[in-house]
């Protein structure tokens, strides 16, 4: 017996949307940069029906070589990410290529030179990268998982857009003149700009224009920045882009390049407004750089336990690469604008700093929280969250603030490219 579903969509002012129709055994086809949410119920001991799977064409490049970077995320669950050449409709062990459970994505490439232990190499096309994904909520069997899955394309004709806040990852050659240029479109008009870079393997850094060439020295940074660059709005790019198009563009190439480029380089990058809300996830370092006076500010979201007598402990960590940042916290009921006058938890050390909230608090509430990073100082720093067995994310030569109690253990990974002796 065949049924018809009919939908009305309809909205009081023009509005851009995305409308998918999926069995929950059927294959999405991902469009590149337009991220999909997808829920996931848990009321079977089934668990194979449970994985969710995409595909994601890789047309025929003759002249221009692409690299394709597909990343799941969760604010609230675990993703398991797994991709191959090949849709294995029932077996998820057989897929080649897995990503870490704590940074769920997977890079591929049409590029043998760009391919890596990290980069895989998609060695015939046109052909459809399959992917399948399981999303859980831990110690919560039954409760619903969400996640995000997006696949961004790169490659050196094609500038990729970056979103108010949002954190595009992305790979690319270490050889010499290799290089991937980025897009931000002003938000702000009477606020600076904060872009900011996170290395996985390699060795990255990146200038900021307003000139989409870089030919243009006036209204280019005049050195490239490796984690954070601060564009105010008396810089010459911020104004050249007021008077212009209110675009940015950032060009990322290959801090120590080798030439056999055998090491490829991975890395995450971002552009935001200063004072911009930015996300936090479980376990996942981030940069950020503040002035005197202004405040950075994240937020991070815990849902309800599975069991009320869970014992919970978040521990909210700044670790400076220069200045002094100092660190406020609050719940989302509280004020979702912590500063040094509205607080309910804050930093007191000197240097690295960490707030433990405990769930036992009478000030903790399970949901959204908030935190201002602040400084008397112009400061960088590295800053992340972590509560439950989440495993933290190690970078390269960049200390992390952290705290642990009698009887807690606390995991961390550290993602190590090739090494390479003078």
């Amino acid at each position: 017996r065949e049924e018809t579903l009919r939908l009305v969509i309809c909205s009081p002012v023009t509005t851009r949307f995305t409308l998918t129709v999926q069995s929950s055994s059927g294959v999405v086809t991902l469009n590149e940069d337009e991220p999909l949410t997808v829920m996931v119920e848990h009321k079977t001991a089934d668990h194979a029906a449970e994985w969710r799977h995409f595909r994601f064409f890789i047309p025929t490049q003759l002249d221009d070589p692409i690299s394709v970077t597909f990343t799941a995320s969760s604010a609230t669950s675990l993703v398991d990410l797994r991709a191959d050449t090949l849709y294995h409709a029932h077996d998820p062990r057989a897929y080649r290529w897995n990503a870490s459970i704590g940074s769920p994505s997977i890079q591929v490439t049409t590029s043998p030179d760009e391919a890596s232990d990290v980069v895989h190499l998609v060695d015939r096309t046109p052909c459809f990268i399959y992917l399948t994904v399981y999303s859980w909520v831990k110690d919560q069997p039954d409760a619903t998982s969400d996640f995000q899955i997006t696949a961004v394309v790169a490659s050196q004709s094609k500038q990729i857009l970056l979103e108010e806040a949002e954190t595009k990852r992305s790979s690319m050659s270490n050889k010499p003149g290799s290089y991937q240029d980025f897009v931000y479109q002003l938000s702000e008009t009477h606020q600076g700009v904060l872009v900011s870079a996170t290395t996985f393997t390699g060795d990255i850094q990146f200038i900021v224009s307003s000139d989409p060439t870089f030919k243009n020295q006036h209204v280019t940074t005049d050195r490239p920045a490796a984690q954070i660059a601060v564009l105010g709005i008396e810089s010459g790019p911020f104004v050249a882009a007021i008077q212009g198009d209110k675009k940015l563009y950032i060009r990322v190439s290959p801090a120590s390049p080798s030439v056999d480029g055998s090491l490829s380089n991975t890395f995450t990058i971002s552009a935001c407004s200063e004072g911009a809300v930015k996300p936090l996830l479980n376990g996942q370092p981030a940069s950020g750089a503040v002035r005197p006076t202004f405040y950075d500010r994240y937020r991070f979201y815990i849902p309800e336990p599975y069991s009320t007598e869970e014992h919970l402990e978040v521990t909210i960590s700044v670790t400076p690469i220069t200045g002094d940042p100092n660190l406020y916290a609050t719940t989302e009921e509280f004020s979702a604008m912590p500063d040094s006058r509205r607080y309910q938890w804050k930093g007191e050390l000197v240097g690295a700093d960490s707030i433990v909230l405990s769930s036992t608090s009478s000030k903790f509430r399970y949901g959204w929280f908030h935190v201002g990073v602040t400084s008397e100082q112009p400061s960088t720093y590295s800053i992340s969250v972590h509560w439950g067995k989440t495993t933290m994310q190690l970078r390269d030569g960049v200390p992390i603030s952290g705290v642990v109690n009698i009887g807690d253990v606390r995991f961390y990974s550290f993602t190590a490219g090739k090494l390479y002796s003078d």
